[in-house]
């Protein structure tokens, strides 16, 4: 596909072909609002996007949402997004994108998923975690911090109530 743009006058069929959303994703990751429900709802092109639009808050905020939604409480799912470096590339959009609230509330969300499960997981050491100690090297702890502290500045009465 020459021009991502494309993707939105085609045929329902190619909006849920993979290699030509990919492709399309990979493009301007504005393509993801004319893939099909399927694709939005794949992992591999979900974490495509995000990796190669680093600098997109957009971008950043529905990947993590898509993340988030797709990884909580499915131990496979926090596996795969691990080990294809979902923790970090998070942290860094949060790193990176500091002063956005949705890129903010979104990874967290998603951090959530990777790093928690509820119940038995049958595998050791767990997915969950192995992206804590991911999460952790990638400076999660200093990310959160600074969020936190953005957000107090932004509007620290809500944040007060939240506390109380």
């Amino acid at each position: 596909m020459q021009d991502w743009r494309a993707l939105e006058h085609t045929s329902e069929e190619l909006k849920g072909d993979r290699e030509i959303v990919l492709e399309a994703v990979k493009q301007d990751g504005r393509a993801m609002a004319f893939a099909s429900k399927n694709m939005k709802n794949d992992k591999e092109i979900v974490l495509a996007v995000m990796k190669a639009h680093p600098e997109d808050a957009f971008v950043a905020a529905s990947s993590c949402r898509a993340i988030a939604r797709l990884a909580t409480n499915q131990p496979n799912e926090q596996e795969w997004f691990g080990s294809r470096g979902a923790c970090l590339t998070i942290v860094s959009a949060m790193a990176r994108l500091g002063v956005d609230k949705a890129v903010q509330l979104q990874g967290s969300r998603a951090m959530v998923a990777l790093l928690c499960t509820v119940g038995t997981v049958d595998k050791l050491p767990t997915p969950h975690e192995v992206n804590q100690d991911l999460a952790g090297r990638a400076g999660l702890g200093g990310v959160v911090v600074k969020a936190i502290e953005n957000f107090v500045e932004a509007d620290p009465v809500v944040i007060h109530a939240v506390v109380e």
